[in-house]
C-alpha cells in the first residue's frame, strides 16, 4: 500500500497535545498572508479532503481530554442521586 506520510520513531506531538488540538488543524490559505501556496503531492482540494477525513477519523478514535458535562447532565445526575438516596433510606 502506498504511504504518503512517513511515520518517525517518535511522534511530533504528545498524545495529550494531539487530542486537545487536532480539531483546530487546517491547511494554510492565501488570505492568511502567504505569498505563495504550493501543494506538491496533490491538489489543494485533495489536501482539504484528506485533512477533513483524518479529523473525522481522529474524532471517532481519540479520547477527548477536556470534555466536561453540561447543565442537562448535571441536573439529571442530581435527580439520580436524590432517587438513589431515597431508595437507600
Amino acid at each position: 500500500k502506498k504511504q504518503v506520510f512517513r511515520k518517525g520513531p517518535c511522534p511530533d506531538l504528545t498524545s495529550y497535545a494531539l487530542s486537545t488540538s487536532f480539531t483546530k488543524f487546517s491547511l494554510p490559505e492565501k488570505d492568511e498572508g502567504f505569498d505563495e501556496l504550493r501543494f506538491e503531492w496533490s491538489s489543494q482540494q485533495k489536501g482539504k479532503d484528506y485533512l477533513r477525513q483524518w479529523i473525522q477519523d481522529k474524532k471517532t478514535t481519540t479520547r477527548i481530554e477536556d470534555l466536561h458535562p453540561g447543565d442537562w447532565f448535571a441536573n439529571k445526575w442530581k435527580e439520580w442521586q436524590k432517587t438513589l438516596q431515597s431508595w437507600h433510606a
